[in-house]
């Protein structure tokens, strides 16, 4: 893998597609203060800043920057397309229904559950399906005294991570 810098956005791309001297690509990107903030937001600034008739940046910059720009919308529209139907089928069916009904749950968590979670009927209460998932505290307890480590992060980790971010969204609506 090889980085095209400009400024402070790094893109990766395949060495093959990089072309040219990274570190010269970069060095002319800055030196014309071609700049744009880190983040799939501001990339239309990027590509303005980038098709821009005063830009005197090197061909070879501009072809480079211009096929990551495409690929990445490219990337963006199979997402979009990828979501769309997860959140279809999502709403198809009884049991992602309601999962969904769960605060912080939306289709593709529920979607997710039901793909990687064994049969619930394995689990005898839920602090067993939050320790497979990893979400539940280590116990570190003896002598009738409780102690609570940290998460165990052992579980499914995609799991894991879209319920903490489930949470977290519903708390910040409170």
């Amino acid at each position: 893998m090889s980085l095209l810098v400009c400024s402070v956005t790094v893109f990766e791309t395949p060495a093959f597609i990089a072309g040219v001297n990274d570190v010269a690509m970069m060095g002319e990107a800055v030196e014309q203060s071609v700049i744009a903030p880190l983040g799939a937001v501001h990339l239309k600034r990027l590509q303005a800043a980038l098709s821009d008739e005063a830009n005197v940046l090197p061909e070879a910059v501009i072809r480079d920057a211009n096929m990551i720009l495409d690929q990445i919308s490219d990337l963006q529209s199979r997402i979009d397309l990828l979501e769309k139907a997860i959140k279809a089928a999502s709403r198809k069916g009884k049991t992602a229904a309601r999962l969904m009904t769960i605060p912080g749950v939306g289709p593709i968590t529920a979607a997710a559950i039901l793909t990687f979670a064994p049969d619930p009927t394995t689990f005898k209460r839920c602090r067993d399906f939050s320790a497979w998932m990893g979400l539940s505290p280590r116990q570190h307890s003896s002598g009738g005294k409780e102690r609570l480590g940290h998460t165990s992060k052992m579980g499914h980790c995609d799991l894991r991570r879209l319920s903490i971010i489930g949470t977290m969204a519903v708390d910040y609506r409170k």
